[in-house]
């Protein structure tokens, strides 16, 4: 993709971009990350060949955009070759991914949309029932498929998609975001995919949390 012109447009944030600003930094591939105030995207025209479903993020390539961040995540994934070595490990992937529907999509609408218009004992209601009830299921599936994985990363030998979404994961739930409220869960009931994670960060995926477009400025 070093030849194709790429511009990747959405928020001052991180959240539906943070795998696709990833797989593009730390491949190096050359892209324009065009952040949009939400004072400017409120006065620009969304035409449908460009603004397809009304939302951002947008993905152009030569011209051709490019809708829907979980799309974009996927033919990202497989252009830039991060969606495994052969269909086995490509299902496992998705798999993985997708458990973002089943638990990290509704924690992240709580804390960002719910929670500031709910009374305090309210909120501790809801949180206990995450951390109760959906927190510990969801991790410790993730955290058996990290232990008894094959290969060096979550899904064999190569690094995938699926190793950036644990990262993302890692950021939302330990992070800002969330400010703690997860934090003893999370590690009591997936320890090691957790570590595995926060190692990411740090080494693999060094050019992205650290030196690149990851924006470390915004609470999500």
């Amino acid at each position: 993709m070093d030849n194709d012109k790429i511009t990747l447009t959405y928020f001052p944030s991180n959240t539906k971009v943070l795998i696709t600003r990833c797989m593009l930094d730390i491949t190096k591939t050359p892209y324009t990350n065009n952040v949009m105030t939400y004072e400017e995207w409120g006065k620009i025209e969304k035409t449908c060949d460009k603004y397809e479903y009304g939302f951002l993020p947008v993905l152009e390539i030569n011209g051709k955009s490019y809708s829907q961040s979980k799309a974009i995540d996927t033919y990202l994934a497989r252009k830039l070759e991060f969606l495994g070595s052969n269909i086995e490990e490509e299902y496992e992937i998705n798999n993985i991914l997708n458990s973002q529907e089943d638990f990290l999509l509704p924690i992240i609408m709580f804390v960002v949309m719910e929670a500031p218009k709910l009374s305090k004992e309210e909120v501790e209601k809801k949180i206990k029932s995450f951390n109760d009830e959906l927190l510990p299921w969801i991790l410790a599936v993730l955290e058996r498929k990290f232990v008894n994985r094959k290969g060096k990363y979550f899904v064999g030998d190569k690094l995938s998609i699926a190793d950036i979404y644990i990262s993302a994961v890692s950021f939302l739930l330990l992070g800002k975001v969330c400010n703690k409220m997860f934090e003893e869960t999370c590690l009591k009931h997936a320890p090691k995919l957790f570590e595995f994670a926060e190692n990411l960060k740090t080494n693999e995926l060094k050019d992205y949390y650290v030196n690149g477009s990851f924006n470390k400025e915004s609470p999500y």
